[in-house]
């Protein structure tokens, strides 16, 4: 039969993949409009976990405040000095800089500005199409990033890296020597402004280039960590130029226990254990999700690579932020450990590989009790800080008032002896002295029992809080049975 005589072809047109240009804009590879079910999910999370309220009525930490004030003398040294017990080199020169150009509001619209730029980005190269909303939402809801929310001026600056690093990443990977240098550059700037986002960039690459083989993969996780330590010699440099110690000195409150002996080396080792508890027990349902998700992955022989990869990015990623612990002695903050989220949800999504039907109910279902989960933390977190502004928000307008009305330039925080042993009574005594000179450009002085006769007034130190005047100044009287209890 000639090529003239044979019947048409009728399975071409039958099962011809659609042209480019004919593709729905949500299944698309590539175009802006391919986000929009990611920014929807991160939408829908500043709603279900209220983190609204913090963006609209944002509460800063007691320490958060010197990053938007003035650089005055001590404020100087103070945040100066503390580079040698954190090694956050970039925040310093931030705070320098543009810090003291934001406000509270605009601080925290920074920080969540550029996290959610984050999770859309990531969400959308996990996955196109509606699943990105639901992968979106839940990685926003990470009760670590809850935490973390309330540093939004000293923190700002390392989701900016991250958000930056996580979006440049599409534009370096096809070329060796330009990903060796978003490797380095991305790893550096997290380290010298908040550690634990470095942890986040590692393994963003390794999602990024999931698909490459392992043994790619495994060289990737080497070159990363040998661009780990290169950034900490960095950090260490900086701090051995200007203080003359080659590492870090953590502050006394974190009571560290420096490597020095077998004994100190069982002791830290159970400090990191006590933090991976503490991480387990904060969200026991998510995590043990995210980890049976990853076990069923290991035992099914179509789905252990990815299963290995996840494996692996957890190790890696363990046995780095654990190094410190090991190190220096001190348990790092629950909100250190953002990662572990991150890799929760992409556990939970990876089981619509099991089948097509019901592995996509089984992550669908598993993806919305880790947005319940991460969505309860944030409500109570949000809730009892907002419950504590309420307390400052009125003790902050008498103040402002008070001195307004008696024209003084001058305000002191009393409290007793007890008082000041407390190291949460100093916190919020650092709040409200940071917070009074931002709103009104007088800076309270400490009034403490040994050096100041005010404070060993019995009609005023006492259970109650209170703002008053005596004679030319402001006194403020923090709750203290807030402490006490």
């Amino acid at each position: 039969m000639s090529a003239a005589e044979a019947p048409a072809d009728t399975t071409e047109s039958t099962h011809r993949p659609e042209m480019p240009g004919r593709e729905r804009w949500y299944t698309a590879r590539s175009g802006p409009l391919t986000y929009l079910p990611a920014a929807l999910g991160a939408l829908l999370a500043v709603v279900t976990s209220t983190a609204f309220r913090q963006l609209t009525h944002p509460f800063l930490s007691h320490d958060d405040w010197d990053t938007i004030l003035p650089a005055t003398p001590w404020r100087s040294d103070l945040l100066y000095v503390r580079q040698l017990a954190e090694g956050r080199w970039l925040n310093y020169v931030w705070w320098r800089t543009g810090g003291p150009l934001l406000t509270p509001v605009t601080a925290t619209l920074l920080y969540f500005g550029a996290y959610s730029a984050f999770v859309v980005r990531l969400a959308r190269s996990i996955t196109g199409g509606w699943w990105g909303l639901l992968i979106a939402a839940a990685l926003f809801v990470s009760p670590m990033v809850a935490e973390a929310a309330y540093w939004p001026a000293i923190l700002g600056p390392s989701m900016v890296v991250l958000a930056a690093s996580t979006w440049l990443l599409p534009l370096c990977r096809h070329r060796v020597p330009r990903l060796l240098i978003w490797m380095s550059l991305s790893t550096l700037m997290a380290m010298l402004t908040y550690q634990p986002v470095a942890l986040l960039i590692f393994l963003v690459l390794m999602l990024e280039e999931r698909h490459r083989p392992l043994r790619q993969l495994a060289a990737l996780a080497v070159g990363f960590c040998v661009v780990w330590v290169g950034a900490i010699v960095v950090t260490f440099t900086l701090n051995w130029f200007s203080f003359g110690t080659f590492g870090v000195r953590p502050q006394a409150w974190r009571k560290p226990n420096e490597l020095a002996s077998f004994a100190d080396l069982v002791q830290n080792l159970g400090a990191v254990g006590t933090h991976f508890q503490m991480v387990i027990e904060a969200t026991p349902v998510a995590v043990i999700l995210g980890l049976a998700s990853i076990l069923v992955r290991l035992l099914l022989p179509a789905l252990r690579t990815s299963g290995v990869l996840l494996l692996l990015s957890v190790l890696v990623m363990s046995a780095l932020e654990s190094l410190s612990t090991i190190q220096a002695g001190f348990l790092t903050p629950y909100r250190s450990s953002m990662w572990v989220w991150v890799v929760v949800v992409v556990a939970v999504f990876g089981l619509t590989e099991l089948t097509p039907r019901a592995g996509r109910i089984l992550a669908a279902v598993g993806l919305i009790v880790v947005l319940a989960s991460g969505s309860t933390y944030w409500i109570h977190s949000v809730s009892e800080h907002q419950q504590r502004l309420d307390t400052y928000d009125e003790m902050a307008w008498r103040t402002k008032q008070l001195l307004e009305k008696s024209g003084s330039t001058k305000a002191v925080i009393v409290g007793s002896k007890r008082d000041w042993s407390y190291y949460v009574f100093l916190q919020q005594a650092t709040y409200l002295r940071s917070r009074t000179a931002f709103e009104t450009g007088v800076t309270p002085s400490y009034c403490r029992p040994a050096t100041c006769a005010l404070a060993r007034d019995p009609d005023v130190i006492d259970e109650r809080s209170d703002v008053f005047v005596d004679r030319d100044r402001v006194i403020i009287r923090p709750p203290a049975s807030e402490w006490n209890n």
